[in-house]
């Protein structure tokens, strides 16, 4: 067996302990997650709650049965209260001001998109603290909570006892909210709820694991929410993807080889021509991975009335995607390539 951890995204392998005893540390996880030992063909999923040094560590377990034994991991949440702060995120001038004008909305469904692990759940938690104020009533429904934040009520859904995403919602309108986040839109009920909250008057932030703006749109119609309810509640689409950033103490100047860049951005590099491109090379600061910590790109998809106009039936989403660009949405592409002109990445 081999151990792997997962750096800045990256997985990078670390000793193992002895062969004897990897089967044991896996089922010593089985146990304290909560599964059946015993249980070695099916895939299961755990948890474990610890206190570690002071800090609440939330485990999530996934064991997977595989050819020569089982494939386990575990993913680490630590459970505590930190700074949250938009204007750190990764945004330009731009893109913050767009951001907190969506902030401040007074209604409407607001998604964070992108894949698992791309910062969805922390740029919306930056998002609500930015409106965290004693006026507010901002309530969260989560699975699992991640960070805790002064002011918000924050609920860990837990379906053994009934306490569904849906269920969770279904009781927060009972509690004058002005703003609720919900984890994830994973199946139509919630997603229909979600939207019927944001219609009647809420500001509804939530998560969906797409490519794009416009693919997160063609989402919630494929999954059979109504052209004219996303045109209703849908507000706006933030995409966001992690990149790593380059270690600042070892970074040398070096230019992009375009034989291997997409047509769009060898066109973006013509129009950057104060770019300052950058390599990785390695060095005890950063590990000898030429990287240091990530940054984020974004791709902001405001809903206005050109693009409210693109939703009527038949829904033609070549066309929302050409009304997002002229209202000067900025693609993932873009970003990427602007903050690699800037020697970020």
């Amino acid at each position: 067996g081999r151990v792997r951890m997962r750096y800045d995204g990256v997985l990078r392998e670390t000793d193992p302990p002895p062969a004897g005893l990897m089967p044991k540390a896996v089922n010593r996880f089985k146990i304290m997650a909560g599964m059946d030992v015993t249980e070695r063909r099916l895939p299961q999923d755990g948890r474990i709650q610890a206190m570690v040094n002071g800090k609440d560590i939330d485990m999530r377990v996934n064991a997977l049965p595989v050819y020569h034994g089982q494939r386990l991991v575990v993913r680490f949440l630590v459970r505590q209260k930190v700074s949250l702060d938009l204007a750190k995120v990764g945004l330009d001038d731009e893109g913050l001001k767009k951001v907190r004008r969506i902030c401040h909305l007074p209604s409407g469904l607001v998604i964070a998109n992108g894949p698992v692990g791309s910062g969805k759940t922390t740029l919306l938690y930056c998002m609500l603290n930015e409106i965290n104020e004693p006026a507010r009533c901002i309530l969260t429904v989560e699975d699992p909570v991640e960070y805790l934040i002064d002011g918000i009520a924050q609920v860990q859904v837990n379906p053994q006892i009934g306490l569904t995403y849906a269920r969770a919602v279904r009781s927060m309108l009972r509690q004058a909210p002005n703003v609720i986040m919900v984890g994830e839109l994973r199946d139509l009920e919630i997603i229909e709820l979600c939207a019927m909250v944001a219609i009647t008057g809420h500001l509804l932030f939530s998560t969906i694991h797409c490519d794009s703006g416009v693919e997160a749109i063609r989402r919630l119609l494929d999954v059979g929410l109504e052209p004219h309810t996303v045109n209703s509640a849908l507000a706006a689409v933030v995409s966001i993807r992690l990149v790593r950033t380059l270690c600042g103490k070892c970074k040398r100047p070096a230019e992009p080889d375009r034989n291997i860049m997409p047509p769009q951005a060898v066109e973006l590099l013509s129009s950057l021509p104060e770019a300052s491109f950058h390599a990785p090379v390695g060095c005890d600061a950063c590990g000898r991975s030429g990287f240091r910590g990530r940054t984020a790109l974004f791709e902001i998809l405001v809903v206005d009335d050109t693009i409210r106009g693109a939703l009527s039936e038949p829904t033609d989403m070549a066309a929302v995607a050409r009304a997002a660009r002229e209202g000067g949405m900025k693609s993932l592409l873009t970003d990427g390539i602007e903050k690699a002109a800037a020697g970020l990445t």
